[in-house]
């Protein structure tokens, strides 16, 4: 469990505030079990920056390299039971996890899954959509794209600019954690970049917003 870092007292999942002597917390925290799976990642997605090249009409295949072109990570998307999966594996084909897609956009449900080599669940990529308080019945909601645990704590917030075609990737409290854009024009391939400013949520998560992006 993490530990607030001025007294020592443990942390709750999601806590903004230390409980014990009320110091604010970074970034919400994220369960140990998710921790562990994360870390095995971060060994592969070591990278400040990234092009991600989707193939094929509807797409079949991508890759992930780094801003020098290297070969990071591979995958191929199919269609499975209620969605689309995307599953990544290293160049020389070992699992590194997989994205599993909606085939609808519902509010407040799971849009996108980012599970583990062993498909257990990392985080979500959501829409919300809520009411401000003190707001009417007919009101309009107020819709936030976020990456969260499974568990809903929110992790950061996603911005989509120019029609999805640019992002931004930022913590709750404001800090700017990354930002992507989107070359839809280039044939054959669609071509993303993601630049990550601050890595303070491990790159695979980022990664995962590609695959949202519900332009």
């Amino acid at each position: 469990m993490a530990r607030c870092a001025k007294c020592d007292a443990p942390l709750s999942i999601g806590a903004e505030y230390c409980g014990q002597c009320g110091a604010r917390v970074n970034m919400p925290q994220v369960p140990e079990k998710v921790n562990q799976a994360i870390n095995a990642t971060a060994t592969i997605f070591r990278a400040s920056e990234y092009v991600v090249e989707k193939s094929g009409s509807p797409v079949t295949s991508f890759e992930i390299k780094d801003s020098s072109g290297a070969l990071i990570a591979k995958g191929k998307t199919e269609m499975v039971s209620l969605g689309i999966a995307y599953t990544l594996e290293t160049p020389d084909g070992a699992r590194i996890g997989e994205l599993r897609g909606a085939l609808a956009l519902i509010p407040n449900r799971p849009y996108l899954e980012i599970r583990d080599r062993n498909s257990q669940p990392l985080g979500i990529v959501m829409m919300r959509v809520a009411k401000k308080p003190g707001a009417g019945f007919f009101s309009v909601g107020v819709t936030t794209w976020v990456i969260a645990t499974p568990a809903g704590e929110e992790l950061a917030r996603i911005t989509w600019k120019k029609a999805g075609h640019e992002w931004t990737i930022d913590a709750p409290d404001g800090t700017n954690i990354a930002e992507a854009h989107w070359s839809w024009l280039e044939i054959p391939h669609q071509s993303y970049t993601l630049k990550i400013i601050n890595p303070i949520i491990d790159a695979y998560f980022l990664l995962a917003t590609i695959f949202a992006n519900p332009a």
